[in-house]
């Protein structure tokens, strides 16, 4: 996995954890791992009975993905929620962490199903990505345009939460 993928999925966790706990905007998932993260860490170290390091090594990390399947479990977040609104569509073309979000979802599905390209995690919407997507509209039912809409986001949330 790409590092900044794995620290952008770190960020997303430790935002979810700790906003549940009553501390909101602690810090916002951008995939560097800056002062902010550092102090999430922190504190979400400290809600543990840890050490307080800030830094995260792999017995951290299943730990803080323990709490989100707890959270998710409880009902009290749902994975993958958000996409930015109704008439948002992503197209070939675009660039930045959305369309790195979506390669790595694309990459591990890619994993599951062998019809289903997977891009390199570029953060660029390029060909491979383009036609990833098509597959998975064509799965779902979708008209296979290769761009990602509302419609198509929701259908990759799906196949992806339920991985093996």
């Amino acid at each position: 996995m790409d590092e900044r993928l794995a620290i952008y999925e770190l960020q997303d966790a430790l935002e979810q954890i700790l906003t549940s706990r009553g501390f909101p905007g602690v810090v916002y998932p951008d995939g560097i791992f800056g002062p902010e993260t550092t102090e999430a860490v922190r504190m979400f170290q400290k809600m543990e009975g840890l050490p307080q390091t800030g830094e995260v090594d792999r017995t951290l990390w299943d730990l803080i993905q323990t709490r989100l399947t707890e959270l998710i479990e409880q009902g009290r977040i749902q994975p993958l929620p958000v996409f930015p609104n109704d008439s948002f569509v992503l197209q070939p073309g675009a660039s930045g962490l959305l369309v790195g979000l979506i390669q790595g979802i694309l990459m591990q599905i890619g994993e599951q199903f062998g019809n289903v390209p997977k891009p390199s995690l570029s953060y660029e919407y390029d060909q491979t990505t383009s036609e990833a997507v098509r597959v998975i509209q064509q799965m779902g039912g979708l008209e296979p345009d290769g761009a990602v809409d509302r419609q198509t986001w929701n259908l990759l949330v799906l196949l992806y939460t339920h991985l093996d």
